[in-house]
Formats: structure tokens, sequence, C-alpha cells
């Protein structure tokens, strides 16, 4: 509730396109360069580029820069991007979890790497 209420007054629609290019390039694109397939197969990367943590680190880094000194016309950018992107972060990914973890578990007992 105090997201929802913070969104009524922060809501940036620009948080769509960053949104977008955060779930669908950056984080899938930084979890296949940077794990090993040894440490996760290619169904885990997966999964793990689309539902990796962001919300809680999002938050941590926005109170950061608030607290040290960012400038007021800025940080209140900043706060709405921030806080549109968990909000849609919240509803894309409460949304595909479960049809994309049943499909992990089909294939995986399927066919275990």
């Amino acid at each position: 509730t105090l997201l929802g209420a913070a969104l009524a007054m922060y809501w940036d629609w620009r948080a769509i396109g960053l949104g977008i290019a955060l779930f669908c390039v950056i984080r899938p694109a930084s979890v296949w360069l940077l794990v090993s397939r040894r440490l996760l197969n290619v169904r885990q990367k997966a999964l793990v580029g689309w539902f990796g943590i962001r919300g809680i680190g999002s938050l941590y880094y926005l109170c950061f820069a608030l607290s040290h000194g960012l400038a007021h016309d800025v940080g209140h950018v900043v706060i709405g991007m921030t806080l549109s992107v968990v909000a849609l972060s919240i509803l894309v990914h409460g949304i595909s979890i479960q049809p994309l973890l049943e499909r992990y578990e089909r294939s995986t007992a399927a066919s275990p790497d």
C-alpha cells in the first residue's frame, strides 16, 4: 500500500520504456554474460534473467542517492522512475511467475540436465 500511495504522486510514463529495456534486455544480457553455464543451465539462466532481484536493490540505491545530496529536481525524476519501474516489475513478474515456473518444472521433469 505504501508503494501504491507513492505511485499516485510519482508515476512516470517514461518508466515503461525503461522497464522494457531492463526486463527484456539489460538484466537477461547481464545474466547470460556473467553467469557460467556450470553454475546455471540455459533454462535457469532464462529464469534468473527474467525474475532476478530488482525491487529492494533499486529502493536501497534510491534512498542512498537521496541521502547523499542528489539534487531535488533530479531526485524527483529518479524517485518517479524507480517507483514506477518497481511497480511494473511487481505487475509483470507477478503475472508471469506461475506460468513460467510451471513450464520450467514440466521441462525439467521431461528432460533433466
